[in-house]
């Protein structure tokens, strides 16, 4: 498998979805590793809806991801679940995106979550934010200079 998205904190990462060669090709599982520790990875609960191609960041404590292409319902969702990282659990419902797409990229700032560029069957230009301890739709911060998929993201200490 491959396509997941991944998130955590200094303790946990956090494994969300998979596309798969075979059928089903999208799963709902959400894996965990405890960063310390080797060890295979863990069951930590399971996403909304089964999806690949997704998109996922963090801060400290929660973990979101922009579901990204559901094969079960031969769809692409708009759909943002987040999870408490410290505990094991079902995914819930954060809100939703400003579009269905996948292949986008995510990265945060300990505040807000930026989610960028995708896939609606066409490269998207979009780019857009939540603020993680609160849930709700997520709100278009600005255009890209060129629509993009398969996007990479990363967010640093700015001191």
């Amino acid at each position: 498998g491959g396509y997941a998205s991944g998130a955590g904190n200094a303790t946990r990462g956090l494994f969300f979805g998979v596309f798969t060669n075979s059928s089903p090709q999208t799963t709902n599982v959400i894996d965990y590793v405890t960063i310390a520790s080797p060890g295979n990875a863990t069951d930590f609960g399971d996403l909304s809806y089964p999806s690949g191609f997704n998109a996922a960041a963090s801060d400290a404590t929660r973990a979101v991801c922009a579901i990204g292409l559901d094969s079960v319902a031969s769809t692409v969702r708009n759909n943002i679940d987040y999870v408490t990282v410290a505990t094991t659990g079902n995914a819930t419902d954060f809100g939703d995106l400003t579009e269905a797409k996948e292949d986008s990229s995510a990265c945060g700032n300990g505040t807000r979550i930026v989610f960028n560029g995708g896939s609606t069957g066409s490269n998207v230009d979009t780019v857009e934010y939540i603020t993680v301890q609160t849930t709700g739709n997520a709100t278009d911060l600005l255009d890209l200079t060129t629509a993009s998929n398969r996007t990479t993201s990363c967010a640093g200490n700015a001191s």
